[in-house]
């Protein structure tokens, strides 16, 4: 730190904030990362973001190289600035910052990057970052592959990583494992773990003879997880359509589109279908399909299908192609809509 830098913590702790953050920009702007990181650790949510960026950026432009790594997450988050957070990773990734290979990782993850994401994230699990080993560990979570999660999982609590104890349980679960399931779900709840109430209502809905052996109820830890974590909405409207609320299970999904999740549009299409509103539902399968989900592209060719649409089935089918539905299932809905038209050909000359 620079004895300016130091000078400028000292008027701001003073009470002379003002003095204090206009020499902290003046020395960010000439390439001084700990007075820009400051600076960044000062920032209130209401700051622009696009204001921060700008001065990391002018700190890495003049030599800055602390705050490469910053700057690129930033720009990771800001739509349309992809290109350039890569080429700030990149710059991180020569200097040997340390974290670089996990936030690479995870940005090449979220740009459908797997076989380069998959590279940079064993990388630095390799070098013992735990959160990379967490990381890696709910992709293969998230791809279904449950022996390499509980692989990556299990090293990532081990080395310390909290994140990971209750996506552990989770794998457990989809491995079987109930007893390892139940002990990695306490463990989870007596240290208040992210996804701690999520994986514990999972567990009750997927083992439900441990109820009564619990105090919590079903309903109980959803609710608990809702208000965790987004992401339990669609869990929690799983389980009530389970039940048959498919009134409430409706809501649930609606709450989990908002919150970013793809699979919530086919599951709200089905269950309004089931209940009868069928617009509805169809409003929400071209909703999936312009959020880019192939299976809900599919589903609506099938949807269209059923209602006797076939004029309309065509440009769909070329859609969930163009979304990547693998090619079996392209090839059986072409079979489908032919056949159905060979049907509506032989009804007219019968």
């Amino acid at each position: 730190m620079t004895i300016k830098a130091r000078w400028a913590e000292l008027l701001i702790k003073g009470g002379a904030e003002e003095r204090g953050i206009s020499l902290l920009k003046e020395l960010a702007r000439s390439g001084d990362s700990h007075a820009a990181l400051t600076l960044l650790d000062l920032a209130q949510e209401d700051d622009k973001q696009e204001d921060i960026v700008q001065l990391l950026r002018e700190c890495a432009q003049k030599g800055g190289t602390g705050v490469f790594l910053e700057l690129a997450d930033l720009l990771s988050e800001s739509p349309g600035s992809a290109g350039e957070a890569e080429e700030w990773y990149k710059e991180a990734l020569k200097m040997n910052l340390p974290g670089t290979l996990n936030n690479y990782g995870c940005f090449l993850l979220d740009q459908e990057r797997t076989e380069e994401a998959e590279k940079m994230l064993r990388a630095a699990a390799e070098e013992g970052d735990a959160l990379a080993l967490g990381n890696l560990g709910k992709h293969y979570f998230d791809l279904d592959n449950y022996t390499d999660a509980l692989t990556y999982l299990t090293k990532a609590s081990e080395n310390g990583n909290s994140r990971a104890t209750a996506y552990l349980a989770r794998t457990h679960m989809e491995l079987g494992n109930q007893a390892e399931a139940d002990r990695w779900v306490t463990i989870s709840l007596a240290q208040d773990h992210a996804g701690a109430h999520l994986a514990h209502a999972l567990f009750l809905s997927r083992f439900p003879d441990q109820v009564e052996h619990k105090k919590e109820s079903i309903e109980g830890e959803f609710k608990a997880a809702v208000e965790e974590s987004p992401e339990a909405h669609f869990y929690y409207a799983n389980w009530l359509n389970s039940m048959g609320r498919k009134l409430d299970a409706v809501t649930e999904y609606q709450k989990s589109i908002a919150a970013g999740e793809e699979n919530a549009y086919l599951n709200i299409a089905i269950t309004l279908d089931d209940l009868g509103s069928k617009e509805e539902a169809e409003h929400y399968l071209r909703a999936g399909v312009e959020s880019g989900d192939p299976t809900s592209a599919a589903s609506l060719a099938r949807f269209l299908a059923d209602e006797d649409r076939l004029d309309e089935v065509p440009a769909v089918i070329r859609e969930a192609d163009r979304l990547g539905c693998p090619a079996v299932e392209v090839a059986e809905l072409w079979i489908m809509h032919q056949n159905m038209i060979d049907e509506d050909d032989d009804e007219e000359i019968d």
